[in-house]
């Protein structure tokens, strides 16, 4: 199937590596995975701004077909349910900094895990640490900026599960484009926010959805007390919730997801402050405008 694209018409595609000219010509093509092979190539030769731009138009052009499903063939391997990769921007009432998580869900203990930006800079790297259950996570907090356009490595490793013990390794080429420069969330008042009416997202990717979480303590110093994610029809301000009288952060996030195949890619937009919440009688509870039922 050809796959029809509009292409920017100061985007000089032509001027460049032969691995750039394939990326483009099996864009066209649909062949989405091997286009993305090439772009894997384009930025393993050269780290030229203009370069690293024509990539980032390309896979922006090459998600619309599936939000990104088609890029790669590969598969998880067993032990491997589930994996993504959040860049996140975190805004507070003193700063503004970001955060880089690492996700998933792994059947067998993890003993490595690294993300490296080529060809040899690493941007994360955990060994011995502890596993809760199948589920794992690991960040970079307090970053002063999102971590840069290029390409990346992530590289896992598995204890041994056979009796010449040997470890089982998994890695993927991930493509990391610019955040963008608009803030899309912020505050109105100490209970209500303001969403950045965007254009309407390719129909095969998720529409932006809502995180909202109220927290006892610091950003991520405990598990939230109260949390809900809301899908449809956005809400703009915090609904009436049933918590003791008391200081509270709260945090609302807003997360874009899509995939390089296997792998869900989210970036987010949190803004956090403290509000003071009274006692609320339970009978006054109420639904969020999306129809999702707010939990206690």
């Amino acid at each position: 199937m050809l796959m029809t694209t509009v292409l920017p018409v100061s985007a000089n595609w032509f001027n460049g590596a032969d691995s750039l000219i394939l990326a483009h010509q099996k864009l066209l093509e649909g062949n989405t995975s091997a286009s993305f092979d090439a772009m894997i190539e384009v930025l393993q030769r050269s780290s030229l701004p203009e370069k690293e731009s024509h990539v980032s138009d390309l896979l922006n052009l090459a998600i619309t077909e599936d939000c990104g499903r088609s890029l790669t063939k590969s598969n998880m391997p067993d032990w491997l349910p589930n994996l993504r990769l959040r860049r996140e921007m975190v805004q507070t009432p003193n700063r503004i900094y970001h955060r880089l998580l690492i996700a998933g869900e792994s059947t067998r203990q993890l003993v490595s895990v690294k993300l490296s930006r080529w060809p040899d800079t690493t941007v994360l790297e955990r060994q011995t640490f502890n596993q809760t259950g199948n589920t794992f996570s690991f960040e970079v907090d307090g970053l002063s900026s999102a971590i840069s356009a290029g390409l990346y490595k992530l590289d896992l490793q598995v204890d041994a599960a056979t009796k010449d013990n040997q470890f089982a390794n998994w890695s993927s080429w991930l493509i990391i484009t610019q955040p963008t420069p608009l803030q899309k969330i912020s505050w109105q008042d100490a209970r209500s926010w303001y969403i950045l009416q965007q254009s309407e997202t390719d129909a095969k990717c998720e529409k932006p959805y809502l995180a909202i979480a109220l927290e006892s303590k610091p950003l991520g110093s405990a598990e939230p007390i109260w949390s809900v994610d809301i899908h449809h029809n956005l809400p703009s301000t915090l609904p009436k919730i049933d918590v003791p009288e008391g200081r509270y952060w709260l945090s609302v996030s807003l997360i874009e997801k899509r995939w390089q195949g296997i792998i869900s890619i989210e970036e987010v937009q949190r803004i956090v402050r403290t509000v003071e919440l009274p006692d609320v009688d339970v009978s006054s509870l109420t639904t969020g405008k999306s129809g999702d039922k707010l939990p206690k």
